[in-house]
């Protein structure tokens, strides 16, 4: 059977185009406190077998900063657990200095829960991190 594919472009901006799924997310973070992706991509987010992520940040700053993003799901939308045992990007660091990109993806050999959601948290050795991020979920589904 041939993959097919779907594409939206999901994020602060809600914009829509065709051919590949395509999830982005925006904020800005200035704590250790974990952000969850918005609930309404939740089930977009868990429509499809396989994800990669490109995590962007800028705007960094504290004390030895690293990012984790691990997608996360759910049957139900209220009890979460973690798809993969490690982070699909693990505790990356960051550079004040530089524009970051980070990717990793999670291959989809086990199928997804109904809900899935994306946990990315900032953490820091010392002064409370503080980064200006991007995510990007590249979906695909082989069924």
């Amino acid at each position: 059977m041939a993959a097919r594919e779907r594409s939206r472009n999901t994020g602060t901006e809600d914009s829509f185009v065709t051919q590949r799924q395509h999830s982005s997310v925006r904020r800005f973070c200035r704590r250790q406190l974990p952000v969850y992706t918005r609930a309404r991509l939740n089930s977009q987010l868990g429509g499809c077998d396989k994800c990669a992520l490109t995590a962007v940040a800028d705007q960094v700053s504290g004390t030895t900063p690293t990012i984790t993003v691990q997608i996360e799901e759910s049957a139900d939308e209220r009890n979460w657990s973690s798809k993969n045992g490690t982070p699909e990007i693990n505790a990356q660091s960051l550079s004040a200095s530089q524009t970051n990109m980070f990717t990793g993806a999670d291959a989809g050999t086990s199928p997804a829960k109904a809900f899935v959601r994306l946990r990315v948290a900032l953490a820091s050795a010392g002064a409370p991190p503080q980064a200006h991020l991007r995510i990007y979920a590249c979906l695909r589904d082989d069924s």
